[in-house]
């Protein structure tokens, strides 16, 4: 039979004995609903394992983090924005609600430093005293962070999120620019870039590409 819990988890961690996998979200048609799977990767073949969702799953406008065992889906409806945060359990695969924000939202920046949670943008107003949030899963608490004082409209909807540097970077979703915040001492900031690569990007080795 095979031995799924806490405390075997907590003890193969501690003789260093992980194991590293691959979760898939997809969204397909004519369900938009998004399903979620574990792929295993094999000498021979990859398979997709299904994962049971969670009742009330968000479309495809949630955003994404992975901390210690479990990945988090933060907000994420379309239409109607939400301030739910879901957590998937990777020792069991297994669904929970966690605090919700204090504001609900679509298409937000989210990454994590030092243990910590840093959501921002997304928001209904871009006004919002709540647009950027820090969650702490070791209090369970969400606490606003400082303002940042010159967003834009462009600013509150993100394509994509990164971290490098201890900062949280997003890429603005209409121009492809990137601001960021530093937890470390609080502030807000912009990245300059040539205007002709402003597109994608990824991290690799602390290295923007």
């Amino acid at each position: 039979s095979v031995l799924a819990s806490q405390e075997f988890y907590k003890t193969r961690s501690l003789l260093g004995r992980t194991q590293e996998f691959l979760y898939v979200c997809l969204s397909t048609t004519p369900n938009p609903t998004p399903s979620w799977f574990l792929l295993r990767r094999e000498t021979n073949k990859n398979q997709l394992i299904p994962i049971p969702s969670f009742p009330s799953q968000p479309e495809t406008f949630s955003s994404f983090v992975a901390l210690d065992w479990g990945i988090y889906v933060i907000g994420g409806f379309k239409d109607v924005r939400s301030p739910d945060v879901l957590l998937l359990d990777c020792r069991t695969n297994t669904w929970r609600k966690v605090p919700s924000m204090s504001v609900g939202r679509a298409a937000a920046a989210a990454g994590v430093i030092d243990g910590k949670i840093y959501v921002f943008g997304g928001c209904e107003e871009l006004s919002s005293p709540n647009w950027a949030e820090v969650f702490d899963p070791n209090t369970q608490t969400w606490e606003t962070l400082v303002p940042m004082d010159d967003r834009n409209e462009g600013d509150n909807v993100i394509r994509e999120t990164l971290v490098m540097d201890k900062k949280v970077y997003a890429v603005d979703f209409w121009s492809g620019s990137l601001f960021y915040y530093s937890p470390g001492d609080g502030k807000w900031g912009r990245k300059k870039i040539p205007e002709q690569v402003q597109s994608y990007y990824c991290v690799m080795e602390k290295v923007l590409y």
